[in-house]
């Protein structure tokens, strides 16, 4: 199957990181109770030096003066090995990405490429479409009538990336195909792979695909409930070895209702990665990317 695509305007990101609300950091100057002996202003106690003493610092060994922990365990996102999930903060291949969130949890190597929260305003970069804002800690796109997407200005290779969406609204046009998801392998708006939900004039599939030259290659799978409702988890994962092809695979999950997709390409799994919607208003509450050391060749 094939359908012509347009690709929205995002943003560039950086590294593992999350972004401080405005004003969460009130500014206050430490008295010389909570000062160092050398008058450097340095909190007592405050071993990552920002701000906020060890014994309240959720992460008291990185600094994040923010204090943001998505997930509500205790451990700040900056040093927790699966930020969007409640864990016992297991690693048992002690690569960094937690036990509960590795796509390889016994295999060593995978790093945390990103972490976003959308606690404020994002540093991605639009490509293509209208704005996006964030709003209550969400990233929302609240436009249906044309595509949109924005991307996070990361140079990666293979990739694991899970990200949670909630569709609010669906156009009432059953000639058009309406989508949402997320863009891997992103070089331009005519070269990506994506993988989503879409509501192909009734109901709802998951999709794994790619768009070349402005054609949509994909293929489907089901996914027996319709895109507006709860928050989604999507997950998708890139793998090439080095010479193939690439292989990705899509899979989405709201309560018991599941869905997966796969697609195989000759493209290069390299790019970058991004979110797009299509003729829906939807809200991304996390993106969490993993980049993974590419299998080897094929012999």
């Amino acid at each position: 199957m094939k359908r012509v695509l347009v690709i929205v305007i995002m943003f560039a990101g950086c590294s593992f990181h999350s972004n401080p609300k405005s004003g969460d950091d009130d500014g206050t100057t430490p008295d010389a109770s909570t000062t160092g002996s050398n008058g450097s202003g340095t909190t007592a106690g405050d071993s990552d030096g920002d701000g906020v003493a060890d014994p309240a610092d959720n992460c008291p060994t990185v600094a994040n003066a923010d204090q943001h922990d998505h997930d509500g365990d205790g451990r700040g996102d900056v040093c927790d090995v699966c930020p969007h999930l409640v864990d016992a903060g297991g690693d048992a291949d002690g690569d960094g990405v937690g036990d509960a969130c590795d796509p390889r949890p016994t295999e060593a190597g995978d790093r945390i490429a990103l972490f976003e929260g959308f606690y404020d305003t994002v540093a991605w970069t639009p490509v293509a479409g209208g704005p996006w804002t964030v709003t209550m800690g969400a990233l929302d796109q609240s436009d249906m009538t044309m595509q949109h997407q924005i991307v996070a200005g990361l140079d990666l290779n293979n990739v694991f990336i899970d990200a949670r969406v909630r569709v609010n609204a669906v156009a009432q046009n059953s000639a058009s195909r309406h989508s949402t998801g997320i863009a891997l392998g992103y070089l331009d708006t005519n070269d990506y792979f994506f993988c989503g939900l879409a509501a192909p004039g009734g109901g709802a599939q998951i999709e794994a695909g790619r768009v070349g030259g402005g054609q949509y290659d994909y293929n489907p799978g089901q996914f027996q409930t319709q895109m507006m409702g709860d928050w989604t988890v999507i997950q998708a994962r890139t793998t090439q070895a080095a010479g193939d092809y690439t292989h990705v695979d899509c899979e989405s999950k709201r309560g018991m209702i599941s869905g997966d997709a796969s697609y195989d390409d000759t493209a290069d799994a390299a790019g970058d990665i991004g979110l797009r919607t299509n003729g829906v208003t939807a809200s991304f509450d996390y993106v969490f990317v993993v980049e993974v050391p590419p299998p080897p060749p094929n012999t």
